[in-house]
Order: structure tokens, then C-alpha cells, then sequence
């Protein structure tokens, strides 16, 4: 049963199957093939791999980041970083990795850093004169401290499976990591920059205006002190972390912000339960593609 569940895995995946579907079939034909058990275990596995209530920080995270995006804290967050490197040398490069940073603070997810911060950020970038390839690589390079920086939804999941390990701890451990990669983006977009020519954009505000974007910036940087001090505190768990961050997101954008109105609150909620899904059928095809190789004894061998 385990040659034909890799044997499955590695045609799907050249044949460019999404990944999840590629895990999931490869379970379902490895037991209809090579072994005596219903075609229900491969189900019930996938039912059993989110059937947790830690699980549920992912979709909550990734709400809270929606709403982000659409109560313009997002575009708060990149004002906030644009005006200390945006008239610098490949300003905008930096504002998009500070931003990507601050924003991993919140969502958790690469796909949300993506999709939320990644998307406005290419296009500014590709407006002021830097190729799309280059706002896109970097945009895709720097949403990868989303799963790196606190609160991280695969440090949850990780956390789950190993009952030893804190969440806390795991949240502490990834912020030198995090930071060690924007810091290593930053030098990468400093050489590229200057080799292809990519000036400033607008020049640096003045100190007042500066101060005035920072003070303005504050109810969404307290988002990140609220998530993180609380969880590494105990005041709350991560998926009540997650749901303090949705009401705190929708508050500021309904009230202090005042740009998300109730009617875009049904298209929010649409585009995250599609990202959630994207992460929750990976992780479900993943367990069961797992209950396979420990049937097998793969890990024992």
C-alpha cells in the first residue's frame, strides 16, 4: 500500500494537482488498491484531522486579517511603514517587508499576508517603476514570515500535535527568525534596488505629518501587543485570541477607522472562509495521507 501511495503522490504532483488533492487521492486509492479497509476511513481520517477546537484560531485569524484588509487598518499599516523608507533607494521594498512583518503579527497566515498587505503593495509598487516579477517575488518572499512571526497558525497546529510543547514558547521562538528574515530581504532588495535603478517614492513627510501617521497607526499596532501579551500572559488561549482579534478588527474599522461599512462585512467573511479552506483541506488530506504511512510502518522503517 505504500508504493502505490507514493507511487500516486509523485504522478499527481507532475501532473500539477493542487496539493491537497494530490494527499487526499493518494490516500483514497492506496487503501481502495492496496488493502482491505472501507473507502470510509479515508473520510473519517479527514474529518478526524480537524476535529479539534485549537483548530479553529485558523479561520478566526484569517477573519480578523479580512477584516483588516477591509476596515483600511491594512492600509494604515503600510502608511506606517512607508513613511520611514519610502523615499529611500527601493523604498517601497522596504515598506512592503516592514508591512509584510507587521502584518504576520495579526493573520498568522502567508496566505493572508498575501492576499491582505502582498496584493496593494504590488500594485503601488508596479505604479512607481519596479518590475511586477520583482513586487511579486518579494511580496511572495516576505508573506513567509506570516507562519514565522506570532501569532503563528502552523505553530498552533504544531502545538496540537505535541502535547509537550507551548504555544507561548513557540511564539517567542519565532521572533528572531522572523525578524533575521525581513532583515536578509531588506539587504536583498538593497543590492537589487540599486542595481536596476529603483529610486524612492515620495519624500520622507514632515515630522509632524510623521507623528500624526504614528498616532494614527496605534489602534492597529495594538492589535499585535493585544494578541501576543495576552496569549504569552494567559489571559486567553490562541483561538480566543483569534476571536478578540476579530471583534477588536471589526470595532476599529467600524468606529475608529470608520471604513468598513456592514454591507462589505458578507464579501470579508466570503474571501476568508476561502482561504481557511484552502489551509483546512491541506491539513485535513494531510491526516489522513499520515493514518496511511502509520498503517504501513513507514515511520518504523
Amino acid at each position: 500500500m505504500a508504493w502505490i501511495l507514493f507511487g500516486t503522490f509523485v504522478v499527481l504532483l507532475a501532473l500539477g494537482f493542487p496539493i491537497a488533492f494530490v494527499l487526499a487521492i493518494s490516500a483514497f486509492v492506496a487503501v481502495a488498491l492496496g488493502s482491505n479497509y472501507p473507502y470510509l476511513v479515508v473520510v473519517k481520517e479527514m474529518f478526524s484531522g480537524l476535529d479539534s477546537f485549537p483548530l479553529m484560531a485558523v479561520p478566526f485569524f484569517i477573519l480578523a486579517a479580512e477584516l483588516m484588509t477591509g476596515g483600511a487598518m491594512t492600509y494604515v499599516l503600510l502608511r506606517f511603514a512607508s513613511q520611514f523608507v519610502g523615499h529611500k533607494r527601493g523604498g517601497l521594498g522596504y515598506a512592503n517587508i516592514i508591512s509584510a512583518a507587521l502584518f504576520s503579527g495579526i493573520s498568522g497566515s502567508a496566505l493572508a499576508d498575501a492576499a491582505g498587505p502582498g496584493a496593494m503593495m504590488i500594485r503601488m509598487m508596479e505604479k512607481s517603476g519596479y518590475d511586477k516579477s520583482y513586487a511579486g517575488a518579494l511580496t511572495a518572499s516576505a508573506a513567509v514570515m506570516g507562519p514565522i512571526i506570532p501569532p503563528s497558525i502552523i505553530m498552533i497546529v504544531y502545538a496540537l500535535q505535541v502535547e509537550q510543547v507551548s504555544v507561548g514558547a513557540l511564539f517567542i521562538a519565532g521572533m528572531v527568525p522572523g525578524i533575521m528574515i525581513a532583515i536578509a530581504l531588506s539587504v536583498a532588495n538593497f543590492y537589487v534596488s540599486r542595481a536596476r535603478g529603483y529610486r524612492g517614492g515620495d519624500p520622507k513627510p514632515p515630522f509632524a505629518e510623521m507623528v500624526q501617521t504614528t498616532i494614527r497607526a496605534l489602534p492597529a499596532l495594538l492589535l499585535i501587543v493585544l494578541i501576543i501579551g495576552g496569549i504569552r500572559a494567559g489571559i486567553f488561549t490562541p483561538t480566543e485570541a483569534s476571536v478578540v482579534a476579530i471583534f477588536y478588527a471589526l470595532a476599529c474599522g467600524m468606529f475608529v477607522y470608520r471604513s468598513l461599512k456592514v454591507k462589505d462585512i458578507p464579501a470579508i467573511i466570503l474571501r476568508a472562509a476561502l482561504i481557511s479552506v484552502a489551509v483546512l483541506l491541506i491539513l485535513a488530506a494531510a491526516r489522513a495521507f499520515a493514518w496511511v504511512l502509520i498503517i504501513e510502518g513507514v515511520p518504523q522503517r
